[in-house]
């Protein structure tokens, strides 16, 4: 009887799980990101901008004077934590991922180039927000601010393993070819 109870409620739990959870992107950009699903190198010129906009939306928020800013301003760096996630997945489908006959074509070099030159501003920009942030705005927020920085670095740090993964396979494909 307690099995069948639990079974029943699972669903329930499932559901109101549903309720909190929220896409990062706005349903404009998921319609984007489903567009370019057959260019891995939009998408993720699609999710550095998304990431930057979610930046720039806390920035215009943490110095907006507008009540109930600070779980907007929370809510925008979680947002960009998890369009980083988003980034990364895409990054490592592409450059490691299964090949279809197009994802052969993929020259992932000019994206990962690009997408450490955005997460190094990222991470400037990050940095700064820490710096310049009043005590009570940044007591709401540090955690998540802390947890933005370190996924900055770590997403950094994919980014550039995985650029230098390509460019030694390159060279070997280089190497035996001529």
């Amino acid at each position: 009887m307690l099995g069948l109870s639990l079974l029943l409620l699972l669903p329930a739990a499932r559901a109101s799980g549903q309720l909190f959870y929220r896409d990062p992107l706005t349903p404009r950009e998921a319609a984007q990101l489903r567009n370019a699903a057959d260019n891995p190198g939009k998408k993720v010129m699609l999710l550095l901008r998304d990431a930057a906009r979610r930046l720039g939306n806390f920035e215009r928020l943490r110095h907006g004077h507008s009540t109930g800013r600070r779980p907007q301003m929370y809510r925008m760096l979680r947002e960009y934590r998890l369009i980083l996630r988003e980034l990364d997945d895409n990054l490592d489908n592409m450059v490691s991922g299964p090949r279809n006959s197009f994802m052969g074509k993929v020259k992932p070099q000019k994206p990962l180039r690009r997408v450490i030159a955005a997460e190094q501003h990222f991470a400037a920009e990050l940095r700064r927000i820490r710096a310049d942030s009043s005590p009570s705005d940044l007591a709401s927020y540090h955690f998540e601010l802390q947890n933005c920085m370190d996924s900055t670095h770590d997403s950094m740090a994919n980014a550039q393993d995985d650029l230098k993964t390509v460019q030694s396979k390159k060279k070997k494909k280089k190497a035996q070819h001529g």
